[in-house]
């Protein structure tokens, strides 16, 4: 992401939370994972995209009223 490959890191990203084990919202790093997805996706310009991927980070742990995620969405 810090080259500039958005793509090339959304991919990766993606890659990274099938990765989890069972049930992946239940994983603190599924949080930051979704966050990753929402920037990369913000980043591009594909906010609906980016909705979704940070209203996924809400319900993952430390999630909800993290302001980061809340930021991005009033931003989104």
């Amino acid at each position: 992401m810090g080259t500039g490959e958005l793509e090339g890191a959304k991919q990766k990203y993606v890659a990274a939370l099938r990765l989890l084990p069972g049930n992946h919202k239940e994983w603190e790093a599924a949080t930051w994972i979704y966050v990753a997805i929402g920037d990369t996706h913000f980043r591009i310009g594909d906010y609906d995209k980016a909705f979704k991927c940070f209203s996924n980070a809400v319900q993952c742990p430390r999630g909800l009223g993290n302001p980061y995620i809340y930021l991005r969405l009033g931003q989104i």
